[in-house]
């Protein structure tokens, strides 16, 4: 089929309508439907922290050629910079510092990165110290350690040094006068000296003090210098933040200085008060996530917007990815170095050892081999011609189509998050907002191609742009549409049910369901017990702990607590749905040994103590139901009921449809 043919399919109303020109910004969009009347949503409030680029660059990028893909970005690189002045260990009412609590989270994201094998590299600076410790010799700066990927010595020289507030005291000790002018030469420093290519480049900033410069001249020119120092980071590109630590009750204003030096735009005061959040350090812990623990893009690749329209630069984040187990590398016991491998083919007649220009890679076809060069195999990979020309790498707008047109069950694959890229395409978050909010207004998705790499197979995707209001950034959840080939109509045989459960049962489980119904439920917030466990079964050996302490299994709700909420409910619904004398803890009664007929024959049966119109008087009544199941079953056997299976529920269904007939 041709992209014309595919394009007339599609909405010509929307497409018309919905051109966007990339240098004017559509109007904001007004109050929409809420995107999740119509019964799904692909992400909520998850992507909240994909911070929107810091806009137009100095110098413009050069505009990579239509036939070459952007590259994927490498590693970051953050430079912790933490206050030790003495504001910093004035304690609170548990006794507990702003350092101590800085530390603590400066540690935990240490120990997060390892586990995740993260290959961004970290720097600790200690700004305000007593001691000093720099290239430079400056005052009252202590640099921990160097750029580097988090490891156990690192983890470790912070345990011993300054973990511990006393022992941080007597080492270091914390002072009055903090060089932040110095500290951010420092920082600039250890970014120059480093050789190897860095996606990003950041200077985090977590102090107490939100106006560290007085009114006096001698400050007021101190300020002008870390200013400046400032601008030169920036223009080497180096990002600057600040991660406000305060008190509860504590106001920490960040445009009274930190706003003329961070790079992203300066928040409202920052406000912490035990009615809104009991955990000051869950508010940090959040907030420090958020500036150093950043999503990674899977992919950066140009959007286009029809075959010869504008590009625009973009990343794709996966918002949702399942969390694995690292696996085991191969070592040698001798030296504990770990070993590579190698694969050599041999011919299996004569026992050459075969070159891989020699080799060939085939298909079976019913009962024939399809043989295909390693070449042939590259073209069919990357969908190349017979010229050797290929399909161009990154999205490609086709179309639009109507909002309610993309269904849940189209989602084959994760829904991923599209997000503009300033840095490589100037100009790209202007368009790409006015496309989103085109989409917003008319109520449509877009409709793209979507080849990820050289090798990748290109894929359908829909577009579906974020909504005011919901909590997620500017940007379009990116879902995978399914081809023809890939939908499937399985034959499912329903089997009847051979009996209903009674009104009183249905009513007893409702009740069961309405007190156990949680509106706060929420699977996000809750660790993988399996994978907790290993993690930490991995940090206690890696640094060589006393003990093995292992985490709370948060799936595993206290028996006290759900017959706290639910006792009565449960223990009506037991009674109604099992026999009397149930036990669900007792095990199962074994079969003897030799059975068959033998063990059955054995078997002591209950007579029946009523006659058939006795019973009848008991179904009218609606006692007949508290009789016990060997009494149900005599009574079965003797009018000639087969019992086999049958539970209570089904016995007493079958005496009450043998006494309406008989």
């Amino acid at each position: 089929t041709s992209a014309a043919a595919r394009s007339s399919q599609l909405h010509p109303a929307a497409s018309q309508s919905a051109r966007v020109e990339p240098t004017t910004m559509a109007a904001a969009a007004a109050a929409d439907d809420d995107w999740d009347a119509a019964g799904w949503s692909w992400e909520d409030s998850a992507a909240a922290d994909v911070e929107e680029e810091e806009g137009y660059s100095k110098e413009p990028k050069p505009e990579p050629d239509a036939d070459s893909a952007i590259s994927r970005p490498g590693p970051e690189a953050t430079v912790l910079l933490v206050d030790c002045t003495a504001k910093m260990f004035e304690t609170d009412a548990d006794g507990d510092s702003l350092f101590q609590k800085s530390i603590r989270l400066i540690h935990k994201s240490l120990i997060d990165q390892m586990t995740r094998r993260s290959p961004d590299l970290v720097s600790i600076i200690l700004f305000g110290t007593k001691q000093y410790n720099n290239v430079n010799d400056y005052d009252n700066i202590y640099v921990l350690n160097e750029l580097d990927v988090p490891s156990t010595d690192m983890v470790a020289a912070l345990e011993r040094t300054v973990l511990a507030q006393a022992k941080f005291t007597d080492t270091i000790g914390w002072g009055e006068d903090a060089k932040l002018h110095d500290a951010l030469w420092l920082c600039k420093k250890l970014y120059t000296q480093h050789g190897g290519k860095l996606s990003s480049r950041q200077i985090l900033v977590m102090t107490t003090t939100d106006k560290p410069f007085s009114d006096k001249p001698g400050d007021q020119k101190l300020r002008e210098v870390v200013l400046q120092r400032a601008a030169d980071a920036k223009e080497e590109r180096i990002e600057i933040n600040v991660l406000p630590l305060c008190q509860d009750g504590q106001v920490f204003d960040v445009g009274a200085f930190y706003s003329d030096i961070i790079s992203a735009p300066a928040p409202s005061p920052l406000v912490l008060s035990t009615d809104d959040d009991p955990r000051t350090e869950d508010v940090h812990l959040a907030q420090f996530k958020s500036k150093v623990l950043r999503r990674r893009p899977t992919m950066v690749v140009p959007f286009t917007l029809f075959n010869d329209g504008p590009r625009l630069g973009v990343r794709v984040y996966a918002l949702r990815k399942s969390a694995t187990k690292s696996s085991t590398v191969p070592m040698l016991a001798a030296d504990q170095l770990p070993l590579g491998s190698k694969v050599r083919y041999v011919c299996s007649t004569t026992e050459k050892m075969i070159r891989p220009e020699e080799l060939k890679s085939a298909v079976r076809y019913g009962a024939e081999w399809v043989v295909f060069s390693q070449d042939e195999v590259r073209r069919l990979k990357r969908l190349e011609g017979d010229d050797g020309s290929s399909r161009d790498v990154g999205l490609t707008l086709i179309g639009f189509k109507p909002r309610d047109r993309l269904k849940r069950h189209f989602n084959v694959k994760g829904a991923q998050f599209v997000y503009p890229d300033e840095s490589v395409i100037r100009g790209s978050t202007k368009c790409f907002n006015a496309l989103r909010d085109s989409c917003v207004r008319l109520k449509k998705v877009a409709v793209c191609r979507l080849i990820g790499s050289r090798s990748a197979e290109p894929r359908f995707v829909m577009l579906a742009p974020t909504t005011p209001g919901d909590g997620a950034p500017v940007g379009f959840h990116m879902v995978y549409l399914p081809y023809k080939d890939d939908m499937r109509k399985p034959q499912v045989k329903i089997e009847p049910c051979k009996t209903l459960p009674t009104d009183e049962q249905v009513a007893a489980v409702s009740d069961v369901i309405g007190k156990l119904t949680s509106s706060n439920f929420d699977s996000r917030k809750i660790h993988n017990p399996a994978l907790a466990r290993y993690n930490k079964m991995l940090e206690t050996l890696a640094f060589d702990r006393d003990k093995y302490e292992p985490p709370e299994d948060e799936t595993m709700i206290p028996e006290s607590e759900l017959m706290e909420l639910a006792g009565p409910e449960l223990t009506t619904a037991i009674s109604t749905l099992f026999p009397d004398g149930y036990d669900a803890g007792s095990a199962p009664a074994k079969r003897k040994a030799g059975g068959g007929e033998t063990s059955r024959a054995k078997k002591p049966k209950a007579a029946s103590d009523f006659s058939n119109d006795e019973m009848k008087d008991k179904v009218k009544d609606g006692t007949w139901k508290k009789l016990t199941v060997p009494v149900l079953k005599a009574f079965c056997g003797q009018v000639g009921i087969k019992t086999t299976g049958l539970k209570k529920a089904d016995l007493v269904a079958e005496i009450e449809s043998w006494a309406t007939t008989a």
